[in-house]
């Protein structure tokens, strides 16, 4: 479908100024194509605009699904914004089959952006679930890999509301405990009515400010002076869309310059773990398991050096948990886990800190699944 619209700048103008824009999709064979044009200045006389494959950004995309409830509903919006005054958003809707993969191709220009949201739902629940992206594209060759284990706590973008920042005399949280392990993507802080129930606290040189009844979110009042913080976000997960992500416990620490800085995100810590799941994120039992770690920062936020990482598995749901060898060079580090014969879950708990002194404790039950025929 081809959507075209005009948008005028909503100030009063003595010559009214528009902006003309195009979006097309195109469905091929085992490809979607996501365009956007921006004209300023002009109105062509045909909207029409020729491009060649090696100018988008191609992305070999995979839809993974937790578990194996296929009956799961999956749908994918697909935002185009254009950084210019009056344009707005212009938006396709897609059913995306999940498990699957496609080629996807993206208009690869300065000023153009896509927001990505895939959402999951299933006909027995009233509650879903949001996997979200927020990329500009040069061209070239990227890989995605939507809903995919292991889960993890994520950062989104502040500019979606995203992060922990102050505002004021508050500090507002909203962080992602159970995302999918693609690095640039987050999953939204799901409410009871989605499946998720938790607590997130705030503390401050060891005295608790406030807690709030919800996983990943609050707002809390805080004082004007500099300080060192405790977050703390927990959770428990039940879903018929996924077996894996049950509980989730975070605990960040991290210094807060006080109201006299300038606002922007505070230096928080999470790492990303990324292995070679299967399209449902299983992988095999007894055999070792590599993972890569990410060490991530909130977009914005300063940045250190990672100083130290520990990785810890539990094959029991997290009664008993046992050290894995790890090493980290920079933000990159990795582990490797030798999973036992027999179908189950592996539970993670990764531990790091960087030179400014930030940590996190990051615990995931059932991060990802092991199964004897796994690949």
């Amino acid at each position: 479908p081809l959507q075209v619209r005009t948008s005028p700048f909503t100030e009063k103008v003595t010559d009214h100024n528009y902006l003309y824009f195009i979006r097309e999709n195109l469905v091929g064979d085992g490809s979607v194509f996501f365009l956007a044009d921006l004209e300023e200045g002009r109105i062509p006389a045909e909207p029409r605009k020729r491009v060649r494959t090696h100018e988008l950004a191609r992305v070999d995309t995979r839809y993974h699904h937790q578990g194996e409830r296929p009956e799961s509903n999956h749908f994918k919006f697909t935002f185009s914004r254009f950084g210019r005054p009056g344009t707005g958003e212009v938006f396709e809707f897609l059913q995306v089959p999940v498990p699957s993969r496609r080629v996807e191709y993206y208009t690869a220009e300065t000023g153009v952006t896509f927001v990505q949201l895939l959402g999951l739902d299933s006909p027995e629940s009233s509650g879903y679930e949001w996997h979200e992206s927020l990329q500009s594209f040069r061209p070239g060759h990227y890989l995605a890999g939507w809903n995919r284990a292991p889960l993890g706590p994520a950062f989104g973008d502040p500019s979606e509301d995203w992060g922990v920042i102050r505002d004021g005399k508050k500090l507002n949280v909203l962080v992602s405990l159970l995302a999918g392990s693609d690095p640039t993507q987050v999953t939204s802080a799901a409410s009871p009515e989605d499946g998720m129930r938790g607590t997130t606290t705030l503390s401050r040189n060891g005295v608790v400010i406030g807690t709030s009844d919800e996983p990943g979110f609050g707002q809390f009042d805080i004082p004007d002076s500099a300080g060192t913080y405790e977050l703390r976000a927990t959770a428990t997960r039940v879903v018929p869309w996924s077996v894996i992500g049950t509980a989730a416990d975070i605990k960040w620490t991290f210094r807060e310059p006080g109201a006299g800085a300038a606002a922007k995100p505070l230096p928080l810590l999470v790492v990303r773990a990324v292995g070679d799941v299967d399209e449902f994120g299983r992988a095999p039992a007894g055999r070792n398991f590599s993972l890569v770690l990410q060490a991530q920062r909130q977009p914005g936020a300063p940045t250190s050096r990672l100083a130290s990482l520990k990785v810890e598995t539990s094959f029991d749901d997290g009664m008993t948990w046992r050290d894995a060898p790890s090493g980290y060079f920079g933000d990159v580090g990795y582990t490797q886990i030798r999973h036992p014969a027999g179908n189950g879950f592996v539970s993670l708990r990764i531990t790091a800190r960087d030179a400014n002194g930030s940590t996190v404790v990051q615990t995931v039950t059932r991060a990802y699944q092991i199964v004897s025929a796994a690949k």
